[in-house]
């Protein structure tokens, strides 16, 4: 289930960056720190994001799952940026449109098909915006992972 890929050390909240290059950095080095990743990984997600983004808008906010091979990856795991002011993203159907994102989840899964149903089940919660919502309102991580397990508690990529 996707809640059990959480992680309260890889959780962003509120980071001070206004780059995406810089936070997905940022986000890999977490996710390398914690044993999720091999140091290739985050230039990788950064190579990928330029090729083929990840921005998904959706009512109200907008999300970015940003995701490198599977080759990268040791174990799975996500990591989870909460923003308080958006950084542009290119759309995943559109790479010549910029859109705003709110929320970045990017994905460490150890195999091809654990990705791809980590991505369909993402993509299912966020149509609970009003549960990502309150998600922005959280003060501490502890707090964020109570959230997101809750908005994960229905999704299971298995």
């Amino acid at each position: 289930m996707l809640k059990n890929y959480l992680n309260e050390n890889c959780i962003l909240l509120r980071p001070e960056v206004d780059d995406k290059f810089k936070l997905l950095g940022n986000m890999s080095d977490l996710l390398m720190r914690e044993g999720y990743v091999t140091e290739d990984f985050g230039q990788r997600v950064i190579e990928r994001e330029k090729v083929f983004p990840t921005g998904l808008p959706m009512e109200k906010v907008g999300f970015a799952i940003p995701h490198a091979d599977v080759k990268y990856v040791k174990k799975s795991g996500l990591c989870i940026a909460i923003l308080d002011k958006p950084i542009s993203f290119f759309r995943m159907d559109d790479n010549n449109v910029a859109i705003d994102i709110d929320f970045v989840v990017m994905i460490a899964m150890k195999n091809p098909d654990e990705q791809l149903k980590t991505l369909q089940s993402l993509i299912d919660s966020f149509n609970n915006i009003e549960g990502w919502l309150e998600l922005r309102r959280v003060s501490r991580v502890q707090e964020a992972i109570e959230r997101l397990k809750e908005l994960f508690k229905s999704f299971s990529p298995n």
